[in-house]
């Protein structure tokens, strides 16, 4: 299992996401940590229910949008297989 410290994926989140002008939420934290914190390359959905155990509150929409964010912001890379999106650090 992959291990990234909070503190390493906060400052870079920061900056990339300053750059657009938005901000680091609790959500986008998670997500990226959730990512980072595995070997495989996940799917939205997987993503989506390991992120719900820290923020019980979070739609798949709002992990799907978010994962989209951090692919442009070049944090994550979207790897397609058929009709399939996964994700890695």
């Amino acid at each position: 299992m992959k291990r990234t410290t909070k503190g390493a994926v906060d400052a870079q989140l920061i900056v990339s996401l300053r750059r657009e002008g938005r901000r680091l939420t609790d959500q986008r934290r998670v997500i990226l940590e959730v990512v980072r914190g595995t070997d495989s390359h996940p799917t939205a959905d997987w993503v989506h229910r390991e992120v719900k155990k820290r923020v019980p509150s979070v739609s798949l929409g709002t992990v799907y949008r978010n994962l989209k964010l951090l692919v442009q912001q070049g944090l994550l890379t979207e790897l397609t297989q058929g009709h399939f999106a996964r994700f890695d650090a």
